[in-house]
């Protein structure tokens, strides 16, 4: 997100840095992104976060079981009603929250329920400040005040619930003490006040603590993307932005696979620029480049399909996969890119077919069957190619997968 190696999607949506460092830089007080965001932080902090809780809550639940030695050292007169209450009642309580939380996957519910345990165990001590109120010393107002820090700082409730918990805490100990212990107002005040100072303080601790993660969290996205931009830089050619060779080889291998599972065609386009050479020889490299520019946007308009893909192949020759697609198909994509590429019209002085830049094409289309080899696939497409060149350029050529 706990595993050393957090399994965090990149959240729907976000593509560029600018959006995360415009929320790293949000105001100080703001603890909630917006909901495509908030979705994968709270997966995070659950991922994050979980073993800490299972383990602050099992620490919990030991120290709140050992203080039933207070019990019996202290306050043997009571002890039946106090160990009903700490063993009967909440010890078991804790218990189940414990093994809920251990299988939860939505961080939500985690919450509540961390939420609700915290503010039950705090209103036992509640009522034991009230079984034992013949004692002036109210011993078990300590631990009251151990539950709201426990709570705020140890539990990792994040900011909301953890304030909701201790408040209402400090809310029950007030009503219930007024209206059943009935204490001096200066005692009163004098608990009311240590309670209310406990609550602040919990929550800017806590709120230090959700900050620190959120921005640990936003921190990890930032890194997921520049990971993406590294993945997509290496399947990428430089200049034209297209996949590239490498990228190309694995693709057509995978849709090649496909093909043959399912026993639908695929169609390879191989297309090459038509007299490059004398191209970058008469207007040079920087104008060449801007050509292969030129035409990769045409190209990219034919490879949108989740399983088409336009690549550069080489120098300014370009392949296209056209996964279940037959060879009428192909054929007319073939011709539609040509005629886009004619319509560029991007002059070439040196063509000997036209006086503006032109393609061939080479096709090759196939429903792979047992036998039949990738290269053999690749080499009939090249050799169409080939033969489009031959016959003057400027041309869309068929060739069948020779045996």
């Amino acid at each position: 997100m706990f595993k050393n190696k957090i399994n965090l999607p990149l959240p729907e949506g976000i593509k560029e840095k600018g959006e995360i460092e415009k929320l790293l830089g949000s105001p100080f007080f703001r603890l909630r992104f917006p909901p495509y965001l908030e979705t994968t932080f709270r997966k995070f902090h659950l991922e994050h976060q979980k073993k800490l809780i299972v383990l602050s809550l099992a620490l919990g639940f030991f120290l709140y079981m050992s203080f039933g030695i207070l019990d019996f050292l202290v306050y043997k007169e009571f002890l039946l009603q106090l160990w009903f209450i700490r063993f009967a009642l909440i010890s078991p309580i804790i218990l189940l929250s414990l093994l809920y939380i251990k299988g939860a996957k939505k961080e939500e519910r985690v919450q509540w329920a961390l939420s609700i345990t915290l503010f039950l165990t705090g209103l036992s001590v509640v009522l034991f400040v009230i079984i034992t109120s013949n004692d002036p010393s109210q011993k078990y107002y300590a631990g009251l005040v151990l539950v709201i820090f426990y709570l705020y700082v140890l539990l990792s409730l994040r900011f909301p619930y953890a304030t909701i918990a201790g408040w209402t805490i400090t809310l029950a100990y007030l009503l219930i003490t007024i209206r059943f212990v009935k204490p001096a107002p200066d005692f009163l005040v004098a608990n009311s006040f240590t309670l209310v100072i406990a609550n602040i303080m919990g929550m800017a601790g806590n709120f230090f603590v959700e900050k620190t993660l959120r921005k640990n969290f936003l921190l990890t996205v930032l890194n997921l993307i520049e990971k993406e931009k590294l993945k997509e830089l290496s399947h990428q050619d430089f200049l034209t932005g297209l996949a590239n060779r490498r990228f190309f080889n694995r693709f057509l291998s995978r849709e090649w696979a496909r093909a043959r599972r399912f026993s639908h065609p695929i169609t390879l386009l191989m297309l090459d620029i038509d007299n490059f050479k004398e191209y970058n020889d008469r207007l040079g490299h920087q104008a060449g480049d801007e050509c292969l520019k030129s035409i990769s946007r045409i190209l990219k308009d034919f490879g949108r399909r989740p399983a088409d893909l336009v690549a550069r192949y080489g120098g300014e020759e370009f392949a296209v996969i056209l996964s279940g697609t037959d060879r009428k198909g192909g054929m007319k994509t073939a011709r539609k890119i040509k005629e886009r590429v004619s319509c560029l019209r991007i002059p070439h002085p040196g063509s000997s077919v036209s006086p503006f830049i032109t393609v061939s094409i080479g096709v090759c289309c196939v429903i792979p069957g047992e036998g039949m080899k990738i290269e053999d696939f690749i080499g009939a497409a090249d050799k169409a190619l080939y033969t489009a060149k031959s016959k003057g350029k400027n041309r869309v050529d068929f060739q069948e997968i020779l045996h």
